[in-house]
């Protein structure tokens, strides 16, 4: 048999598995830890897509949001119909669902390959939801003993799981029990809802950590440190998440004991896991996930079952794409070529003492976030000189001179020397202070990071609508940007030169200037129940937020934590020697951590990086980017040694008080 329980939004940094005893003694000493297990896509709906239905990464089943393609049509036909499931059934499995499935997922129908379906329409939710269970839609209010999901998903897995070993004890069960917490509404049952107050366990050495600068926009943007309200409301979210927990600890506890009890345990295998991480207060964002960093991609990762050493600890990197495969390989299915996840149990059953071939991976990709239709590049590994890039700029007809009707720009060569004649095409949305913030003489400006990547004006295609029309300039080299005087575009460009000046352009805070329909802004505030800003995500803290206990008591908030073009590719390193992130965002920003000095990802060391090692993460950047299959997808170094015990990573001294 195989069984799964996953969980959503589970953190590993923040301290959630202290509150889990009975996880921990059912799994942790009982089975392997994988200390090194991420996910690929740190969003929703994306990494369950990869997790649930062939896992392949993201831009390879292209659901990028936890909306668009998020179980639609072309994705149900595509990928669902090759789900997990759908083999183990084929090779006479019994397989059950139980729980949360997709963001989008309506409950019109039952995904193949499932023989007994319980999935919740739409997102997480403890009471008063609607479930499809089989043929019919069924719904729930809020009555503890009759509607907590959480309580109600193990109860349901439990009498099928029973049910069928009785009518037929030789058949294997694959069996999915996915739980809504502790996403939110975070709402405990009551028993625990005394529990955990005052709680620490979030307030990790980036909590609260600022400014940073030198980090991407959203993060950037935050210039003051957290106040009281902000500080009382992380500690109330962490109490409620984690009382939401104690249940499922409760329902792994009580599943294992059937499992015991019905003489099926020595004969399944167990996994626990969750879709992906969450950060609370981490460089001052109230609360989320979606952002690259180790605590949204890190997730818990535990298995016990036959032939698993107990206590183990597994070190290698295990990605949320290697669970179909792996489940495949428990069943004896063989696994496709175009799966881009590997079957992880080789290094598991180390008692084989057989290397695994080809090696495996020690590094992997991060991707988050839509990907626009016109072509973008992002931030390139050597750049050209000064003189090599107005060149080339003033190859593109845009900038012809003479110069046509509606034209602003124009390349002229003066003197022999050739000089850039350029200028921002501002939308009629974009509000004056923008305008006028556009051009900086900050000299301060030119060490930040922006000034280290290049886009050549055919690349971001000055005049789409899908970005902020970004200028161009010359990172490192001072080059000159002459600018002429704004005319408007139905008038003729007379190419006139004028005053010139040096750019020190903030790409990053103009994205936050995005198009609203009909040039109106949305307003940030949480009053009149609006609560909104443009081009960011945001959230509502208010006497509403919570309907059970504890209550928010507080003021009343709108906070921002993220944003819907938060595009980003990263690859994360882990081997014998290296530990390090390396980001591209869509914006052309580039950040790089070495986590072997800076385990929490404080300081963006971008511009420390040699040219040599640019290139080569570049490179690999690129090919990941673009991988397909588990022939494609991998790239090896050096791998890592087991190590013996797992209790260093989840020590139940840091239990919190229950008091």
């Amino acid at each position: 048999n195989i069984v799964i329980f996953l969980t959503d939004d589970q953190d590993v940094l923040l301290g959630s598995m202290d509150v889990m005893k009975h996880t921990r003694e059912r799994f942790i000493k009982k089975g392997a830890t994988f200390n090194n297990a991420f996910t690929t896509s740190p969003i929703c709906c994306p990494s369950r897509s990869s997790f649930l239905t062939g896992c392949l990464y993201s831009h390879n089943h292209n659901v990028l949001t936890n909306n668009d393609n998020c179980s639609s049509i072309a994705w149900q036909v595509k990928h669902e119909s090759r789900s997990f499931a759908t083999y183990l059934n084929k090779t006479g499995y019994t397989t059950a669902y139980f729980g949360k499935y997709l963001n989008e997922y309506n409950g019109s129908y039952v995904p193949q390959g499932w023989d007994n379906w319980v999935g919740l329409i739409r997102n997480s939710r403890y009471y008063n939801y609607t479930l499809r269970v089989n043929s019919v839609k069924e719904s729930h209010r809020n009555s503890y003993e009759k509607d907590y999901f959480t309580d109600l998903i193990v109860n349901r897995s439990m009498e099928y799981f029973q049910e069928r070993k009785n009518v037929d004890p030789d058949t294997p069960i694959l069996s999915i029990l996915s739980f809504p917490a502790p996403h939110g509404s975070e709402d405990g049952a009551p028993q625990y809802q005394h529990l955990y107050a005052n709680v620490t366990s979030h307030i990790t050495p980036s909590f609260d950590y600022g400014p940073n600068l030198d980090k991407h926009w959203i993060i950037s943007r935050i210039k003051v440190p957290m106040d009281e309200t902000q500080h009382r409301f992380s500690a109330t979210l962490q109490q409620k998440r984690l009382q939401t927990l104690r249940s499922v600890d409760d329902a792994v506890d009580r599943f294992v004991t059937m499992l015991e009890d019905t003489g099926e345990l020595n004969n399944t295998y167990l996994l626990y896991t969750s879709d992906h991480g969450f950060h609370i207060g981490q460089f001052g964002l109230a609360k989320g996930k979606s952002m690259p960093y180790d605590f949204d991609i890190r997730v818990p990762l535990f298995m016990r079952g036959p032939g698993i050493e107990e206590g183990m600890s597994v070190n290698e990197i295990v990605l949320n794409i290697d669970m179909a495969p792996t489940i495949l390989g428990i069943a004896g299915v063989d696994v496709p070529d175009w799966m881009d996840g590997r079957n992880f149990m080789p290094i598991v059953k180390r008692w084989k003492l057989l290397p695994v071939n080809p090696p495996w991976r020690d590094s992997f990709l991060v991707e988050r976030g839509k990907i626009p239709h016109s072509k973008v590049h992002l931030a390139r590994p050597t750049l050209p000189s000064k003189q090599e890039r107005i060149i080339q700029a003033c190859q593109s007809p845009i900038y012809k001179h003479p110069c046509d009707p509606g034209q602003e720009w124009t390349c002229v060569i003066e003197d022999g020397q050739t000089k850039y004649f350029m200028k921002r095409k501002l939308s009629r949305y974009t509000p004056t202070r923008e305008r006028r913030r556009f051009i900086r003489r900050d000299a301060g400006l030119r060490q930040t990071n922006q000034w280290r990547s290049f886009l050549s004006g055919d690349e971001m295609g000055l005049g789409s609508s899908q970005y902020y029309d970004q200028p161009h300039y010359f990172p490192d080299s001072g080059a000159e940007l002459v600018r002429s005087k704004r005319r408007s575009l139905n008038k003729q460009c007379k190419c006139r030169s004028s005053r010139i000046h040096e750019f020190r352009v903030r790409r990053e805070r103009i994205l936050n200037s995005r198009q609203v329909k009909k040039g109106k802004k949305r307003r940030v505030s949480a009053a009149g129940g609006r609560c909104n800003a443009n081009g960011l995500s945001c959230f509502k803290l208010d006497h509403a937020r919570w309907a059970t206990p504890p209550l928010w008591e507080g003021e009343s908030r709108c906070y921002c934590t993220n944003s819907n073009n938060n595009t980003y590719w990263c690859v994360r390193i882990i081997n014998a020697t290296s530990n390090l992130l390396y980001c591209e965002f869509i914006t052309g920003f580039v950040e790089y951590y070495d986590l072997n000095t800076d385990p929490y990802q404080r300081s963006n060391t971008y511009l420390e990086l040699d040219t040599h090692v640019h290139n080569s993460l570049n490179a690999e950047l690129a090919q990941l980017r673009v991988c397909n299959g588990s022939a494609n997808c991998h790239v090896s170094r050096t791998p890592l040694l087991p190590t013996t015990n797992s209790t260093e990573m989840f020590s139940t001294e840091t239990t919190p008080t229950e008091t």
